[in-house]
């Protein structure tokens, strides 16, 4: 006989939370043999001694100026935080929030939460002051004008190599600029036409509509920090376009532009944003390495970027590691009981 009651409903809870926590744990170990999978069909076909000449004869110098452009879009990303949250009233210094937020590329590359670093950074500016949601949709405008500065380059990079060499423009890097430029009016127009509609719905999705739609208008009366922050969107993407080209050609003397760069970076960075691996390993390196073949690139210089960019995000991850140790406030970890992560390598983060 099936129990009723309290009593009842606390082991149905109790059973769909250890239903959810199982399913969880499956999707991350999957993902986990995913990545490893695609790491080692990776290892396996790459020429290493021939990688190993390839880097010797980069020289340091190439080296060094993508660990420096790469440190300066997590200063850059930051900024772009504290501007956002600027444009919600609310003031954090930037030495701060450059804390925060390379504690969370350390978060978002060795914890396998779903909120991750996006989740601790939401938590460091609760108390702002003004309210939780605050926190909570300055995180999420950036994560979506990061992808948005990330699509309109990648097809912009597209358009103009498809006129370069004369070919007929595919529509879909077409349809993806004119989706960038539309978006903004596109959510201008739904503020005003979405609440006629919320009549019959619960009290708490118009109370959600309405706290979104009080924020979407602070960046309508604020044009200049709301441009500032598309631009520092597109600065992030072409930044780390900047430092794999430095590698490539002026380091590795490869005949490639900064052109099919950013179009191969664009592709992988979305290839990397499927939730089949852990933090898009080996999904990303697997198609940079053969998208670049395509532009005549061999894979044993192909793949020395990618490591290069690995190495040194787990190198600024370590800073925020240190700087996580040092906090002396609480340090929980957000999670959820998705194995799902929201960033992926920090590259589309922008």
């Amino acid at each position: 006989m099936a129990m009723s009651g309290p009593a009842g409903q606390t082991v149905a809870d109790e059973r769909r939370r250890a239903f959810a926590v199982s399913r969880s744990f499956a999707f991350f170990v999957a993902k986990i043999a995913v990545a490893a999978t695609l790491c080692g069909v990776i290892i396996a076909r790459i020429d290493w001694s021939a990688a190993w000449r390839s880097l010797a004869t980069i020289g340091w110098m190439p080296v060094a100026g993508m660990f420096a452009i790469l440190t300066f879009t997590f200063f850059l990303s930051a900024y772009k935080w504290q501007i956002l949250l600027k444009v919600h009233g609310i003031d954090y210094p930037f030495r701060k929030l450059s804390k925060y937020y390379f504690v969370a590329v350390f978060l978002n590359n060795f914890f396998p939460t779903s909120i991750g670093g996006d989740g601790y950074r939401i938590c460091k500016t609760f108390d702002n002051g003004r309210s939780k949601a605050s926190a909570i949709i300055a995180i999420a405008v950036e994560r979506i004008t990061g992808f948005g500065g990330l699509v309109l380059l990648g097809a912009g990079a597209a358009v103009l190599l498809a006129i370069d060499v004369g070919r007929e423009i595919s529509p879909t890097p077409l349809v993806a600029l004119l989706a960038c430029v539309a978006a903004p009016f596109v959510a201008l127009k739904l503020r005003s036409v979405v609440p006629s509609r919320l009549q019959n719905v619960p009290e708490k999705l118009r109370t959600l509509h309405g706290t979104i739609a009080e924020h979407f208008d602070d960046y309508v009366r604020q044009p200049g920090r709301s441009l500032a922050i598309a631009a520092i969107s597109v600065g992030f993407h072409l930044g780390v376009a900047c430092a794999y080209l430095m590698v490539l050609r002026y380091g590795a003397e490869q005949s490639i532009t900064l052109l099919e760069v950013m179009t191969v970076l664009a592709v992988c960075t979305l290839a990397a944003v499927l939730p089949i691996s852990i933090n898009g390993l080996g999904v990303f390196e697997g198609t940079f390495v053969y998208l670049l073949s395509k532009h005549g690139v061999p894979a044993d210089v192909s793949i020395i970027p990618v490591v290069l960019n690995r190495g040194m995000l787990i190198l600024l991850s370590l800073v925020g590691a240190v700087a996580y140790l040092l906090d002396s406030s609480p340090r929980r970890i957000p999670g959820s009981r998705s194995a799902n992560s929201v960033s992926v390598d920090d590259s589309a983060s922008g």
